[in-house]
């Protein structure tokens, strides 16, 4: 039974992966101008880069007021939060600008 099950498994991705190729495939056409398509990628993947940056940011910066939620009154805690979160934002900054100046500096240096 399980050896029935598992070829049968095995016929419908092959037959849905036959039907994919013949029927979903788009014909490709040349690039008219590539350089620009590759810059167009290069740009999308730095956009999400830097909104995955800005969101471990943010989710770092709502742990750090969480923790020190509690004891807000005590002088010494909110000065702690206060440099935490500066720090927090500061690499978050950081990180976000590094995804766009470092190919940046390497077109300068090529």
């Amino acid at each position: 039974m399980k050896k029935i099950i598992k070829d049968t498994k095995f016929k419908l991705g092959s037959a849905v992966v036959a039907l994919g190729t013949l029927f979903i495939t788009d014909p490709v056409f040349a690039a008219t101008d590539p350089q620009a398509k590759l810059v167009q990628a290069g740009n999308t993947i730095k956009g999400v880069l830097t909104a995955l940056i800005v969101v471990v940011g943010g989710i770092a910066c709502a742990k750090i007021v969480i923790k020190y939620l509690p004891s807000i009154d005590d002088p010494q805690e909110k000065n702690t939060m206060y440099k935490a979160l500066g720090t927090a934002l500061l690499v978050t900054a950081l990180g976000g600008a590094l995804v766009w100046l470092v190919p940046w500096a390497y077109g300068l240096l090529a």
